[in-house]
Formats: C-alpha cells, sequence, structure tokens
C-alpha cells in the first residue's frame, strides 16, 4: 500500500513538472522581446523623415489611395524603416498639426523612448519640445517585428487650453447645428411661398385713377349717342304717323318735313 501511494505521488509530481514546462515554453514563445536600441534608432529615424518633409507635401500625402500607401510602404522598407503606408499617412498630417502649434519641434532635444507591451504590441512614447517651449508626445505602435502600424503626435495642453479648446468645439458644433437649421427653415418658406402664388389666382391688374374716370367719361358720353338717336328715331316716326293722318283728312299727300316735333310727352 505505502509502494502504491509512492508510486502515485511520484508519477503527479512527472505530470506536474511535464505540464510547467509546457507552460514555460508557451509563454516564452508569445513573449515579445524589446530592444531599446532599435526603438530609439527607428522613432529618431521615422521623426528625422517627417522633419525634413515640406509642408507643402502635406495635402499630396493626405490624397494617397490605397495604391499609392502600398507603394509607400515597399519605398519606407527599402530605406530601412518598416512602416505601413497608412500609418506614415495619419502619423505625417498629427506631426504637422503639432509643429504648427509648437512653433516647429526641435529634435536635438527629443527624449528617450518609454516602451510598454499591450496584447502583443509594443507601445513606444517619445517626448519631444516645441521653439515656444510647449511639449509633445510622439506614440508608436508596432508588432513583435517592430513595424510601426500606428503613430499619432499629442500636444501637452494645459487646463486653459483645453477648456479653451472644449468651448470652442462646442460653440462651433451648437453653430453649425443652429445654422443648417435656420437654412432648412428659409428653404421650407421659400417653398410654402412659391405653392401658395402657383395656386393663388391672378389679381385683376389694377388700372390708374385717371384711366377709370376717362372709361367712365365715355360710357356716359356712349350712353347720351344712344339716347339722342333713339329720341330721333321716335321723331320721326310720329312725324310720319302725323302727316299720314293730315293726308287722310284733307286728301292730299302731306310731307313729314312740314311738321315739327318740338317736345314728345309719355302719356301715362
Amino acid at each position: 500500500m505505502a509502494k502504491k501511494l509512492k508510486r502515485w505521488i511520484f508519477l503527479s509530481l512527472c505530470l506536474c513538472l511535464l505540464f510547467s514546462l509546457t507552460g514555460c515554453g508557451q509563454r516564452k514563445k508569445d513573449e515579445v522581446e524589446v530592444n531599446p536600441e532599435t526603438l530609439e534608432g527607428l522613432t529618431s529615424r521615422i521623426l528625422d523623415l517627417y522633419n525634413g518633409i515640406p509642408a507643402d507635401a502635406a495635402a499630396e500625402i493626405a490624397g494617397y489611395e490605397e495604391e499609392e500607401l502600398s507603394e509607400l510602404s515597399d519605398a519606407l522598407s527599402y530605406q530601412g524603416i518598416p512602416m505601413k503606408g497608412n500609418a506614415f499617412q495619419s502619423g505625417f498630417a498629427s506631426f504637422k498639426v503639432a509643429e504648427g502649434e509648437m512653433g516647429g519641434i526641435d529634435l536635438t532635444q527629443m527624449g528617450k523612448p518609454v516602451y510598454r507591451v499591450e496584447d502583443k504590441e509594443i507601445i513606444c512614447d517619445v517626448p519631444l519640445k516645441g521653439k515656444n517651449g510647449k511639449e509633445a508626445r510622439a506614440e508608436f505602435t508596432m508588432n513583435k517585428n517592430y513595424i510601426v502600424t500606428g503613430l499619432s503626435v499629442n500636444v501637452n495642453r494645459s487646463l486653459q487650453e483645453k477648456i479653451t479648446n472644449g468651448l470652442l468645439n462646442t460653440i462651433l458644433g451648437m453653430g453649425t447645428t443652429f445654422c443648417v437649421l435656420i437654412i432648412v427653415s428659409l428653404a421650407i418658406w421659400l417653398m410654402g411661398l412659391i405653392a401658395q402664388s402657383a395656386l393663388k389666382p391672378k389679381a385683376e391688374e389694377k388700372l390708374p385713377v385717371e384711366k377709370v374716370a376717362e372709361q367712365i367719361a365715355q360710357r356716359e358720353e356712349a350712353l347720351k349717342e344712344n339716347r339722342e338717336d333713339s329720341g330721333g328715331e321716335l321723331i320721326a316716326v310720329l312725324a310720319a304717323a302725323v302727316a299720314a293722318y293730315e293726308s287722310g283728312e284733307r286728301g292730299v299727300q302731306v310731307s313729314p318735313d312740314a311738321f315739327i316735333v318740338r317736345s314728345v310727352r309719355r302719356r301715362r
């Protein structure tokens, strides 16, 4: 019984030792080894390259498409700078923005890189100093093969600057929103006016007062002439009737011109 117990204990120890060796081997395999000298040389070359590119080229580099970024990656690798094209593009834009805020970056005062390993990636921070006294931090992201996959340059701002920038961003955002709302409201109002004018019948043109008075005078004169014309006809009829009556009484033909009708009165 004692021998069996010893065998079980011995076997358990062997298994534990075997598993521990396997675990150590796995940890060593997955562990990312970092060489500070390699990091310092790589980050220094990239920042020197950024500093040598004129600001006029920023717009051109920002417009690079996928094919051009792939060619850029190959060109950088050929020059001994393992870096993705999209990382170079975004990093250069960030570097130029920080350079403008800092009045230029003095690379002679560049600090030593400080690195850490997160999720099998190397995060390397490089302190930078500007010509106007402001400080910044260039953050490099690399894989275990030291290929740079991301880069950003962040300027260290004071609390007052952060509050001011926050307020400006808030005002800009709210102002843009209100401007858009005002434009939309004006557009809706104009569309309503256009629709109203299209549906509303056309108003009659208003004549000037002189035209109206002239038209009234013309109508009154026309009515007067009509009355005179109708009165003349009535007188001629009456004269003919009287002439016919007199001709019958006298037995002699009497002309209507022999009579003058001075007035006509209607008998009720």
